[in-house]
C-alpha cells in the first residue's frame, strides 16, 4: 500500500457554489482510483495543530470476508475538506484495500496509520456513508466505551443536526460498538472517538445549499471535539 502525504492546502470560501466545487475537486482522485480499481493508497492531509483526526477508511474499496465491498463515495474528499477547514488531520484511503479497516480486528495499514497519530490527534471522527434508502440523514455512533464528555457531545451534535433540518440519530442504525471499528479501536487505545454515518444522498454536489449545511454542521462537530479535549471525563463501561 502506497502512502501519499500532503502538509497543507488552500482555504475556501463559505458560499454554496464554492463549497460544492471544492467538494468535487477533493473527491475526484478517489473517484478515479476507485473506478480504475487501483492498488490501495493511504492519504494523510495535515492542515495544522488541531487534536482532531478525521478518518475515511471506506473511501476506497474494502475486502470483507473475502469479498469486495463498494467504497463510501464522497467520504474521502469530505474528510480532507473538513481537515482543511479546521486545521486538523485527515487519514483516508483510495483504491482497492485487501482488508476492511472498519470491520477486521487485526491491525492493517489503515489502523496502523491511525494508531501512529493518536498521541497528537486523540479525538477521532470516523466518516462513513449510509445507503440512500435509509430514512435518516445522519447517525452518530458512540462506540463501545465513550467517555461522559463524548456522550454529552453526541447529544448536542444530534440537537444541532436536527435544528439544521437533518434527521439525526444516535446509535441507530450503527453504534460503532463492534471491536473492528475505527471508533472501537481508537477508544481501546485511549482516544475519544465518534462514528459519523451520513446518507449518500447528501454526499454529492447536486444540492449545493444542502451540502453547505452539512459542511457547516461538521465544522461544529470538529470544533466541539477539539474543545472537548479540555473537558476530560471518565470512560463509561459498555
Amino acid at each position: 500500500m502506497d502512502l501519499d502525504l500532503d502538509l497543507g492546502g488552500p482555504r475556501h470560501g463559505a458560499d454554496s457554489a464554492t463549497v460544492a466545487r471544492r467538494f468535487d475537486e477533493l473527491n475526484e482522485p478517489y473517484r478515479h482510483a476507485n473506478m480504475a480499481f487501483d492498488a490501495a493508497k493511504l492519504n494523510l492531509r495535515r492542515h495544522g495543530s488541531a487534536s482532531v483526526v478525521l478518518t475515511a477508511p471506506h473511501a476506497g474499496w474494502q475486502t470483507r470476508n473475502g469479498r469486495p465491498k463498494l467504497p463510501d463515495s464522497g467520504t474521502g474528499g469530505l474528510a480532507e475538506m473538513m481537515a482543511e477547514r479546521s486545521d486538523a488531520l485527515a487519514i483516508t484511503v483510495s483504491g482497492n484495500q485487501l482488508d476492511d479497516p472498519n470491520f477486521d480486528t487485526s491491525i492493517g495499514p489503515f489502523k496502523a496509520t491511525v494508531l501512529a497519530e493518536l498521541a497528537e490527534h486523540p479525538f477521532v471522527i470516523d466518516l462513513h456513508a449510509l445507503r440512500r434508502s435509509r430514512p435518516i440523514d445522519i447517525d452518530i455512533g458512540l462506540g463501545p466505551a465513550p467517555d461522559a464528555t463524548t456522550q454529552l457531545l453526541a447529544v448536542e451534535l444530534q440537537r444541532r443536526a436536527c435544528a439544521a433540518g437533518f434527521v439525526a440519530t444516535i446509535n441507530d442504525p450503527f453504534d460503532a460498538r463492534p471491536p473492528g471499528t475505527i471508533t472501537a479501536f481508537a477508544q481501546t487505545h485511549g482516544a475519544q472517538a465518534l462514528q459519523i454515518e451520513i446518507n449518500s444522498r447528501l454526499l454529492n454536489s447536486d444540492n449545493p445549499d444542502r451540502l453547505k449545511a452539512l459542511i457547516e454542521w461538521l465544522d461544529g462537530v470538529v470544533s466541539s471535539a477539539e474543545m472537548s479535549r479540555d473537558a476530560g471525563g471518565e470512560r463509561i463501561a459498555p
